[in-house]
């Protein structure tokens, strides 16, 4: 899932200031995880303007930051993609393949 459950912790914690509601958000969040993979993308190179994503690199360290603190502090297995798209991509598929043809 593109956007999955994880982003909306992570984005709350970032932009909401209401403790009380981010963690209620991330504990209804981490109780309903149903994830096979979960793919890790590295700040590596610069985002591109999509007209909707912040291109703020501060904004994205601190989101970076996050989603690192959230999949290790919540125990979640995470596979790291690497390289360039074609690369990040050709990985994926390949853990992809692997998980389904060797459960």
């Amino acid at each position: 899932a593109d956007k999955c459950l994880i982003d909306y912790s992570v984005y709350a914690d970032i932009i909401f200031s209401d403790q009380r509601v981010t963690s209620l958000l991330a504990e209804m969040i981490r109780n309903n995880i149903r994830y096979d993979l979960i793919f890790y993308l590295p700040i590596e190179f610069p985002i591109e303007d999509n007209g909707i994503r912040s291109l703020d690199p501060n904004f994205q360290s601190a989101v970076n930051d996050r989603y690192l603190q959230v999949l290790n502090d919540w125990g979640l297995k995470y596979h790291a993609l690497n390289g360039s798209v074609e690369q990040r991509l050709k990985s994926a598929f390949d853990l992809i393949i692997s998980k389904h043809l060797n459960p």
